[in-house]
């Protein structure tokens, strides 16, 4: 497969939303592709590749296999290596641990993260520079060991925000707030004299995704929202947006144009399903 340079569409997308201070924690950019035979020989090479840039190493337990499958049944789904399976996940983390590669036989993960809360958001399109230096440097690392670099059957772009709490607010009312959801006070009061008070609550929204004058979905848009915490403790909404699915055509331009699609349909999707008391929060400039 060749991903030459080529040029560029993300000067094409000129209005979507945008904010100044947006919650965003951590953005992720996969491909999945079969499972690499012999792949065990990649690890090390692929470390001194990137090492410069990302010179600190964790291993993990494997991503599972993942598929937007549209009804297409289980029995054609592709073949993959029992290797694939057996192989950790490495991680391999830039000095500040903001910018984090993972890799396994069949996927390959770029990921941009806040550390503790701290650390300013580069934007989709330095993350996505980065993804294509990774994804070079795992083409260059296959091709020299003499091992097939497969097609890619899945990408996927996932973005995961952190939406703190204000002092003394409960989780309903959080999500109240955030995604301008009905009165929950309806809910609170008594019945027959036992008291009523809201506790927890989750969203979740799916979405088939069609190309113009496509018959057949080509991804799916999932967002999902819950209560959780940060590791020192704050309260947060977790609002998670991930776009998913097979790029229809396997060069560069192809898959790149399906990643910004992606970027697309999360922007607008997210800037829909929150309120403007939050857009505001989050100094949307446009």
């Amino acid at each position: 497969m060749s991903y030459g340079r080529g040029d560029t569409l993300m000067n094409n997308i000129t209005d979507l939303p945008s904010f100044c201070a947006p919650p965003v924690d951590e953005v992720a950019i996969a491909v999945q592709f079969q499972g690499i035979d012999r792949f065990s020989l990649a690890y090390g090479t692929f470390y001194e590749s990137v090492r410069e840039r990302l010179p600190e190493f964790e291993e993990h337990d494997p991503i599972a296999i993942q598929f937007e499958t549209f009804g297409r049944p289980r029995d054609q789904l592709p073949e993959f290596s029992l290797e694939a399976f057996s192989l950790r996940r490495g991680w391999y983390v830039s000095a500040d641990g903001h910018k984090v590669v993972q890799l396994q036989p069949n996927r390959l993960v770029q990921n941009w993260r806040r550390q503790s809360g701290v650390g300013e958001y580069p934007r989709f399109p330095a993350v996505l520079t980065e993804f294509w230096n990774s994804f070079e440097a795992l083409e260059s690392v296959t091709r020299g060991l003499g091992l097939a670099m497969p097609e890619i059957n899945q990408a996927d772009v996932t973005y995961f925000n952190n939406i703190e709490l204000f002092e003394g607010e409960t989780y309903p009312e959080a999500f109240q707030r955030v995604f301008e959801w009905p009165s929950v006070g309806g809910l609170s009061g008594e019945a027959n004299g036992f008291r009523l008070e809201p506790e927890a609550c989750n969203l979740s929204f799916r979405a088939r995704v069609f190309a113009p004058d496509a018959e057949a979905p080509c991804a799916r848009l999932v967002a999902t929202a819950e209560p959780s915490e940060t590791e020192d403790g704050k309260k947060i909404v977790r609002f998670w947006l991930r776009f998913r699915g097979p790029p229809t055509h396997i060069d560069r331009d192809g898959l790149e144009r399906f990643l910004l699609v992606g970027r697309v349909a999360i922007v607008k999707s997210f800037t829909d399903l929150t309120s403007k008391v939050c857009h505001t929060l989050w100094q949307r400039e446009r």
